[in-house]
């Protein structure tokens, strides 16, 4: 959906879509969440649940992973 207030909003004045987040789906949360802090990555905050998608996820800190945002999300079984 175009919506050209949302979007004016989401791209802060920017005339060109951009990549806000890289999204990686992990079969071990928990391990993954040690695997990035080791390698000095800082999330966020805790893993969270999204009731909507059946997922929970964490984010890591853009100034921690070269100006990205990655988020990290395993499947609830």
């Amino acid at each position: 959906m175009d919506e050209p207030e949302a979007n004016g909003e989401r791209l802060k004045g920017e005339g060109q879509a951009r990549i806000e987040h890289i999204a990686v789906e992990v079969d071990d949360l928990n391990a993954t969440i040690e695997e990035i802090k080791a390698g000095g990555l800082e999330l966020t905050g805790p893993p969270s649940y999204l009731a909507a998608t059946g997922s929970t996820s964490v984010w890591t800190k853009p100034e921690s992973s070269d100006g990205y945002q990655l988020q990290f999300t395993q499947k609830d079984r």
